[in-house]
């Protein structure tokens, strides 16, 4: 099987991140034990050996997450609810390809405080030749239990509607500050307010998010946020 060099960047979505680099090699994975936070994503980056112009293609070949779990993939330049069967990116071209364009998944799962483990499994492939590929997968594992703060937190916040479109109604009890990530773990759009505050989000492109809201108590919400 011809190869295409795969390396593997892991962010942790938050306000902080952690990056590790290596070549793929046919049956390596990312293995992670997942924290109590509210989701994980694992982005891998993945190129050929010099710039070409290329279509990066992909296949599942498994899904065993539990289904209690939210997942979400995203490639470039597509994101997905779920793990898709296939799926085809945007063409990058000799010019992108020189300027350092690569090819990505990012993987991101939110456990929801369910104990759990699984694993997804993927081919991705040259779109003109289906045996120039390698497989990525990521074993994830969660083992803990909500916490009281977490259920707290559920019903102090309401964050309305989701999916959303132009507007983003967040309901609390008392003051709160927070932030909008992308899916990639950018920040895009930081949140304060007082009890009941609606907030303008017609900039943000349609995809998939990320809220994380703080109370003035500590209390903590976390969730999965799309915007079409």
């Amino acid at each position: 099987m011809k190869k295409i060099y795969i390396l593997a960047v892991l962010v942790g979505i938050g306000f902080s991140s952690m990056a590790q680099n290596f070549v793929f090699s046919t049956d390596q994975h990312l293995d992670k034990e997942m924290t109590v936070g509210f989701n994980s994503s694992n982005y891998i980056r993945f190129t050929t050996t010099n710039p070409e112009e290329i279509t990066f293609q992909f296949e599942k070949i498994s899904n065993t997450m539990p289904q209690d779990w939210d997942l979400s993939l995203c490639d470039y330049t597509s994101c997905y609810v779920g793990v898709p069967i296939t799926g085809t990116m945007t063409e990058i071209t000799l010019e992108d390809a020189t300027n350092g364009t690569d090819g990505f998944f990012n993987l991101t799962v939110n456990h929801k405080g369910i104990s759990g483990e699984g694993e997804v499994v993927l081919y991705v492939f040259d779109s003109n030749d289906h045996e120039r590929g390698d497989t990525v997968s990521w074993q994830l594992s969660f083992d803990g239990t909500v916490s009281i703060d977490e259920l707290e937190a559920d019903k102090l916040f309401k964050v309305y509607p989701n999916p959303a479109t132009d507007v983003l109604n967040i309901a609390s009890e008392g003051h709160f500050s927070g932030a909008i990530f992308n899916s990639i773990g950018k920040r895009v759009l930081l949140l304060e307010g007082d009890e009941n505050e609606t907030v303008n989000i017609s900039n943000l492109e349609s995809g998939i998010y990320f809220i994380s809201c703080q109370d003035e108590n500590g209390h903590t919400f976390n969730r999965q946020l799309i915007i079409q």
